[in-house]
């Protein structure tokens, strides 16, 4: 009869149930405390998966089986580091999705007005005759270069004059 006994409190001797849940459901001061989100969900979570596992087995025709009492128990100050390391998981994995979702509104603006700009940029590009005006060379540039091949072409036919007729060089 004493080994059904969950441990008490201070983990040393066996307790009664109730005493076990006084200890998990009241704080320092004896008050009762709401149990946590962890809490709960692990609660939701072995409820559901209970039902499944009996609804699977009574569709095939199969008793579902007697819960077993385990051998063991756990000491309070494990089940307290258990809940206190859930709580903690719990938090952290709050946090990062409090922190991703500013993120990933931030990328969908920054991807918005990135789209935007380019649609823009382009709709420049495409008027007419800009593309030609933004690839072409520079009119000062053109003006020289027109210049310099009319003064290779009066120096290519004052050389061939100078060829045919020596005497005048």
């Amino acid at each position: 009869e004493d080994k059904e006994k969950p441990p008490s409190p201070d983990g040393k001797s066996q307790g009664s149930k109730e005493d076990a849940n006084k200890y998990l459901f009241t704080d320092e001061r004896g008050s009762e405390k709401d149990p946590s989100f962890g809490e709960k969900a692990v609660a939701a979570m072995k409820d559901g998966s209970s039902a499944a596992y009996n609804k699977v087995n009574t569709m095939f025709g199969r008793e579902a089986p007697k819960p077993e009492r385990r051998g063991h128990r756990y000491s309070g100050p494990f089940v307290k580091e258990i809940r206190k390391r859930l709580d903690s998981y719990l938090a952290i994995t709050v946090r990062n999705v409090r922190d991703a979702i500013p993120k990933a509104i931030g990328f969908y603006l920054v991807r918005a007005a990135q789209d935007k700009l380019q649609f823009e940029l382009l709709n420049q590009l495409n008027q007419k005759d800009k593309i030609s005006e933004l690839l072409g060379e520079p009119p000062h540039i053109m003006e020289e270069r027109k210049s310099l091949s009319s003064q290779l072409a009066v120096l290519t036919r004052a050389s061939a004059v100078l060829t045919r007729d020596p005497t005048l060089s």
